[in-house]
């Protein structure tokens, strides 16, 4: 039996490649934690015929949602799909992969033969972070996509693609079937909204905390930064880019860094990356009030940033409420 893997990223596919347990291995390489989202245009153009084009990114400036290798060049994604017997989805339990695998069965779903393939791999692990070696030993449960799948796959992908977090918060509040790692995905992403004490995401508030009190350098704080954040919410450049917006901002919380932004093209300049890194960070007077929960963000600074489909600014900014599980709609 031919036997086709899709995963979303590079580093879990390199390991199912060497690992030899299917014919092919494919990555989509969708991001899908900022927007603004494909429309179902792009989607289309995502997943249709490439015409020969091996490798890109889309929209080509700012904010990339998706960035792969495609499959083949003649074929869409489908009916690449369905020169294999058996396709494999095997999607981490962490947001962005959930995300790319509920988008995938939006799509796929038009095609009633290619579902019959299709079966999902419930993994409770990052393939990225295990040896070849221990991918063989896994035994994941198997699950054949079912109708209830489609059904719930489209409703999470459509409550993300709104213009408001409201759809959301009510499927944070079930359990999802089918998707067992769902719910918690979604509860993480709502963390990444504006907190209400502080006007700061899970993921600002943890870096500021990595900074805390002492002299450390951007790298330094990148590594535990990785370390800490156990659902892998922000991978690459993307926590880089937020601890640069706390910097380079009219009232900065974090000061040490030199000119940004941080970017792809810092990254690939070799001798400004290398300053970059080693830049020696602490709190200013408002990071440290912020740490305290002693001051809003928003008070000090304009915020312009997408949450899914949902554009956040001072003028329109949803709030998330940890403590009490609660989303506030802008004042």
């Amino acid at each position: 039996m031919t036997r086709l893997i899709i995963t979303n990223d590079f580093s879990s596919a390199g390991c199912l490649k060497m690992a030899r347990i299917a014919d092919r291995v494919t990555p989509l390489g969708s991001r899908l934690i900022n927007g603004p989202l494909p429309s179902d245009l792009d989607t289309a153009l995502f997943f249709g015929p490439q015409e020969g084009v091996q490798y890109t990114v889309w929209p080509k400036e700012d904010g990339p949602w998706w960035n792969h290798q495609f499959h083949q060049e003649d074929l869409g994604l489908l009916e690449f799909c369905k020169t294999f017997e058996l396709v494999e989805l095997w999607f981490a339990p962490i947001p962005n992969d959930q995300l790319a695998l509920v988008h995938f069965l939006d799509y796929a779903r038009q095609d009633a033969d290619l579902i019959q393939r299709l079966v999902i791999i419930q993994l409770g692990v990052w393939v990225a972070e295990c040896t070849p070696e221990e991918v063989v030993t896994l035994r994941p449960l198997r699950s054949p996509v079912t109708e209830r799948h489609l059904q719930t796959a489209s409703r999470i992908w459509a409550a993300w693609r709104q213009s408001t977090p409201v759809d959301i918060v009510k499927l944070a509040e079930e359990a999802q079937p089918g998707f067992p790692f769902m719910r918690d995905c979604l509860i993480r992403l709502l963390k990444e909204l504006p907190a209400v004490e502080t006007g700061l995401s899970a993921t600002e508030t943890t870096l500021l905390h990595l900074v805390g009190d002492k002299s450390r350098k951007f790298f330094q704080v990148m590594t535990d930064y990785h370390r800490a954040d156990k659902m892998k919410l922000y991978m690459g450049f993307d926590a880089g880019e937020r601890l640069d917006d706390l910097c380079h901002c009219p009232e900065p919380a974090v000061l040490g860094l030199p000119p940004g932004p941080f970017n792809m093209a810092l990254m690939k300049d070799k001798d400004r990356y290398r300053v970059y890194n080693e830049s020696v960070l602490s709190l200013s007077r408002l990071g440290q009030a912020l740490v305290a929960r002693q001051a809003d963000f928003a008070r000090y600074n304009p915020i312009h940033r997408w949450w899914g489909n949902t554009e956040l600014t001072n003028e329109q900014l949803w709030r998330w409420d940890t403590s009490s599980q609660t989303l506030m709609k802008p004042a």
